[in-house]
């Protein structure tokens, strides 16, 4: 998997770019918020809670990349 919104780049293209390369050579893309939810395996395990107020929070101080 690679996490595209816990990668940093010096402008949009670079970004761009080396994701395309990546999943070009079978990465899966996916987000932080993807990967957070599935380390939990479901709405029941004991962290769920805390993990999705971490994510709305985020959610609003975070800056998209444009596509």
């Amino acid at each position: 998997h690679v996490v595209q919104d816990a990668m940093a780049s010096q402008d949009v293209l670079d970004h761009q770019v080396g994701v395309s390369k990546m999943v070009a050579s079978g990465a899966v893309p996916a987000c932080s918020e993807l990967v957070l939810f599935e380390w939990l395996e479901g709405a029941e395990h004991q962290a769920f809670k805390a993990i999705q107020d971490l994510v709305k929070s985020g959610k609003q101080a975070k800056t998209p990349i444009p596509a």
